[in-house]
C-alpha cells in the first residue's frame, strides 16, 4: 500500500476500548483500500462497517457507533469515540520538489496535506541549503477550507510551495493569500503554477443577489461545520433572513425552498465550487456583508 493506515496502532485502540462496531470513514481516493482495511481491522474481533457516504473532511465524523475510525485527515473535532489516523504517504516527495525549485520565490512558504506532514522538514532542510528564505507555521498543514497555516506566513514570503495532489487546497491557498501558488504533486511529477478566478466569481455572486429580498442563512449539520453563533451574529445584520439547517447542502435542497439568496455558514468550498449549480444566489458570509453595505448605499 502506498499509505501507512497503522493497522497496528488501530487495532490497538479497538481493543482497548473494547468496540464491537467500528465504522471506517475514508475520503474517495482511499476508498480503493477499503477491503484491505476492513479484513485487517476485522481481526480485532469487532464487527467492521465501512461508511459508503462521501466523507469530505475532518469537519464530516459519524459517532453513532463504538467507535470511528476516520482516515485520511488529523484531528479537527475533538471526540472521544473518533481515532484518526492521517494516512502518511510512503512516496518520496523530494524529485517534485527539486523539480518545483526553479519556479520558487527565494522566500517561500510551504504547505502540505495530512499525508506528507513528515516530509515537511526534509523538504526546508533542502531549499535551505539552496539558500531559499523557508517559512512554515506550525506543523504546515492547510485544508481544503482552512488555510490559516498559511495566512500566517503570508506576508513574510512572496510565494507558497504545496506538496499533495489535485487543485482542491491550492486553489483556496491562491484565492485566501492573493500569492504566487506552486503545485507540486509527489504522485504524478506534475509541476504548476496554480491559477484562480475566484474574485471574479465572488463578484458575480454578489451582484446576482443584489436584488434578493429574502435570505435564508443556511447552518450546517455536519459536526465541523455547525456555526450557530456565527448565522445568528448574521440574521442581526441582514433584513428579512431565515434561519435553516441542513446536512447535505444541495440544489435540490435549497432550490424550491421559498427564499431569493442563501447565506452559507457551513463548508465555503459549497458556495466557492458549487454556486453555478443553483439556480438562486449562494453567498459566503463576508459577501452577504459586503452586499448589505451596496444596498445601504442605493
Amino acid at each position: 500500500m502506498d499509505y501507512d493506515f497503522e493497522f497496528e496502532r488501530v487495532k490497538k485502540e479497538i481493543v482497548r476500548r473494547k468496540a464491537k462496531k467500528v465504522l471506517v470513514q475514508l475520503p474517495e481516493g482511499l476508498k480503493q483500500y477499503a477491503k484491505e482495511i476492513m479484513d485487517k481491522l476485522s481481526e480485532t474481533g469487532a464487527e467492521i462497517i465501512l461508511s459508503a457516504d462521501p466523507c469530505y473532511g475532518a469537519c464530516d465524523i459519524k459517532v453513532n457507533y463504538d467507535l470511528t475510525i476516520h482516515y485520511g485527515h488529523t484531528q479537527m473535532i475533538p471526540s472521544k469515540n473518533v481515532v484518526y489516523v492521517p494516512c502518511y504517504s510512503k512516496k518520496d516527495v523530494m524529485p517534485v520538489v527539486k523539480k518545483a525549485e526553479q519556479l520558487l520565490p527565494k522566500s517561500v512558504g510551504i504547505v502540505t496535506t495530512a499525508q506528507h506532514l513528515h516530509k515537511v522538514a526534509e523538504v526546508m532542510n533542502y531549499l535551505k541549503k539552496k539558500s531559499f528564505s523557508v517559512h512554515v507555521h506550525r506543523n504546515a498543514q492547510i485544508l481544503g477550507c482552512d488555510v490559516s497555516n498559511a495566512l500566517a506566513i503570508k506576508d513574510k514570503v512572496d510565494g507558497f510551495l504545496f506538496i499533495g495532489s489535485g487543485l482542491f487546497h491550492p486553489q483556496m491557498l491562491s484565492f485566501a493569500t492573493k500569492k504566487k501558488v506552486i503545485r507540486a504533486d509527489p504522485y504524478t511529477g506534475e509541476v504548476e503554477k496554480v491559477e484562480e478566478n475566484w474574485e471574479k466569481e465572488r463578484y458575480i455572486r454578489i451582484s446576482k443577489a443584489v436584488k434578493a429580498s429574502t435570505f435564508a442563512i443556511v447552518i450546517g449539520e455536519k459536526p465541523g461545520q455547525k456555526h450557530l453563533r456565527q448565522a445568528m451574529e448574521l440574521k442581526k445584520k441582514i433584513p428579512n433572513s431565515y434561519l435553516i439547517s441542513a446536512e447535505n447542502i444541495k440544489p435540490e435542497l435549497l432550490d424550491y425552498l421559498p427564499f431569493d439568496a442563501f447565506v452559507i455558514t457551513a463548508c465555503p468550498r459549497i458556495v466557492l465550487d458549487d454556486w453555478k449549480n443553483y439556480k438562486k444566489a449562494l453567498l459566503l458570509p463576508d459577501e452577504a456583508l459586503e452586499l448589505m453595505k451596496i444596498i445601504d448605499s442605493y
